[in-house]
């Protein structure tokens, strides 16, 4: 067990691993911070495997694709410069880079939700912002759409790339682009008892009813599309758990609740 931060001790157990599965990040303090940290710790691990052939997978996010529009997009679309997690992108070449220096590198972007059994990192969020404001805001006009992926996909995914992903490769792990934003708010009102409402991003942003770029992000659409990560990597047969429904009253309901 260890820490980002232990570049060395990251450095030795990446040297005597079969593979190195990296999905950590510090998204506590300041998201630069964060990212440095990150883009240290891909180093430090990649440094170590150099020139052994073995497989690292770096976990990314579709964030800083920025908005994307009304259409899902391919891992071709361009980043956009200006969106919170733009910093990000430096760290995706770090991890490809260290394909041309013997490493079997394969970076994943993950979709804003990875959620089920009750967990993910936005999902428990809103709950709790919904819970201590007693309203499920989002972003008007809500019929912004974002991806998502059940956490058990994701992880079969990571098992097949270990198998089949070649050196240098990017996927989208995402299994569904059809989700609004305001679906998931009214989703976790249900949930908890408390009305869904919509406000604008600039009251959202003044009263700080979440972190300045988590606001941003929840005020565009965010779709990708996942064909390549099915194609090459053989990723089929999905879960067949409906996030909505999950949020509503499935793994999200507190489990003190007799249904």
């Amino acid at each position: 067990m260890g820490s980002l931060q232990q570049l060395d001790l990251l450095s030795s157990t990446a040297a005597s691993a079969d593979a190195v599965i990296h999905t950590a990040f510090g998204h506590a303090g300041v998201y630069e911070d964060a990212v440095q940290m990150d883009r240290a710790a891909i180093n430090a691990m990649t440094d170590a495997l150099a020139g052994s052939h073995k497989v690292f997978i770096m976990s990314s996010g579709t964030g800083f694709l920025g908005n994307t529009g009304p259409i899902p997009v391919s891992e071709e679309y361009p980043f956009d410069p200006d969106a919170p997690s733009r910093a990000r992108c430096h760290n995706e070449r770090a991890a490809i880079d260290a394909a041309g220096h013997g490493v079997r590198s394969v970076v994943f972007r993950l979709p804003q939700y990875v959620w089920g059994h009750g967990g993910s990192f936005f999902i428990p969020h809103q709950m709790d912002t919904a819970r201590k404001l007693r309203t499920a805001y989002y972003i008007l006009p809500g019929d912004q759409m974002t991806s998502g992926t059940h956490v058990d996909d994701v992880a079969r995914a990571y098992l097949l790339a270990l198998k089949h992903a070649p050196a240098g490769s990017v996927y989208h792990i995402s299994t569904s682009s059809n989700t609004s934003i305001r679906g998931i708010a009214e989703a976790v009102g249900a949930n908890l008892g408390v009305p869904a409402e919509g406000i604008t991003l600039e009251k959202a942003l003044a009263d700080q009813v979440w972190p300045d770029w988590m606001a941003h992000m929840w005020s565009y659409n965010n779709r990708v599309r996942a064909d390549k990560a099915e194609r090459e990597l053989q990723w089929t047969d999905f879960s067949r758990i409906d996030m909505l429904d999950d949020i509503r009253s499935g793994s999200y309901k507190p489990k003190n609740v007799t249904q």
